[in-house]
């Protein structure tokens, strides 16, 4: 092991962490580690500051390194799949610092959250988190030379439909779309509600086609489904935008090319797919 590991607190707080039920983020630290020219002084400031850009006293960063491993357990029990521990740090310090919409993770018994609507409460996260999120996502499928796609769900005339049955049977109506996106993409894939009535997922090793047949099924889906729904007077249609990002894009860029073919593909008919260029 390099002469910079381990230091106090490597065993107990990263090692014996993550060493075995997270080989990729374990492997992550070890390089941040080893390639910061500061020496071992401040390891977990160091950490902090790489992974989220936060900087923070060594001692205040060991007692947020501690919370951000509590945090991603919670995070996977969650999504039941494994959670970088980048994207879990990033998460968890947003929580801390955003008034806004939250993540819900914690149990009932801690504190109460801001969002309190319902059952598609588990899928928002701290506003601009899904950029985060690409960002990492592109990050790694550049390293490992990958495919990545995303798809945006926007359901069309969800408003109006809203009005028309009352808040609660539409709050009803979102989180059974929400089981049907869930269960139609994979365990693997990063979903997250959107504020408003989008939805947004990340799909790690997928091209353009596979995108494209899973953005299809879902769209099906959630007419089918919401065609059975007694509240509803017709099914809902979504519209959806689909890409594949490049080793070049930006998480940034990517969401302002998608965003904007989907607004224009609901301005012309709405209840399609659409592949931005």
């Amino acid at each position: 092991m390099d002469s910079k590991l381990p230091f106090i607190g490597f065993r107990e707080l990263i090692q014996d962490q993550l060493a075995a039920s997270d080989q990729r983020s374990f492997l992550l630290i070890k390089r941040i580690l080893i390639e910061d020219q500061t020496g071992p002084a401040q390891p977990f400031t160091v950490l902090i500051q790489k992974l989220t850009g936060k900087v923070l006293s060594n001692s205040e960063a060991i007692i947020r390194w501690k919370q951000i491993l509590e945090h991603k357990l919670s995070m996977q029990k969650k999504l039941e799949r494994i959670v970088g521990i980048q994207t879990a740090a990033i998460d968890y310090l947003e929580c801390r610092s955003v008034a806004g919409t939250l993540f819900r993770i914690s149990s009932r018994h801690h504190e109460p959250r801001v969002v309190q609507s319902g059952e598609t409460d588990e899928f928002l996260y701290p506003q601009g988190y899904h950029l985060e999120k690409l960002k990492e996502e592109l990050l790694r499928a550049r390293r490992y030379k990958h495919a990545l796609s995303v798809i945006m769900v926007d359901l069309d005339n969800f408003h109006t439909i809203n009005e028309s049955i009352g808040g609660k049977n539409g709050e009803k109506v979102l989180a059974i779309i929400v089981r049907i996106i869930k269960k139609t993409a994979r365990s693997v894939d990063f979903f997250c509600r959107l504020p408003g009535d989008r939805f947004f997922l990340i799909l790690p090793n997928t091209n353009l086609r596979e995108a494209k047949e899973l953005a299809e099924r879902i769209k099906v889906r959630i007419h089918q489904r919401t065609g059975r729904l007694s509240m509803l007077p017709q099914s809902v249609t979504a519209t959806l935008s689909i890409g594949q990002c490049s080793h070049t894009d930006s998480s940034i860029e990517f969401i302002r090319r998608i965003e904007r073919v989907l607004h224009e593909e609901k301005l012309r008919n709405g209840n399609t797919v659409v592949s931005i260029c």
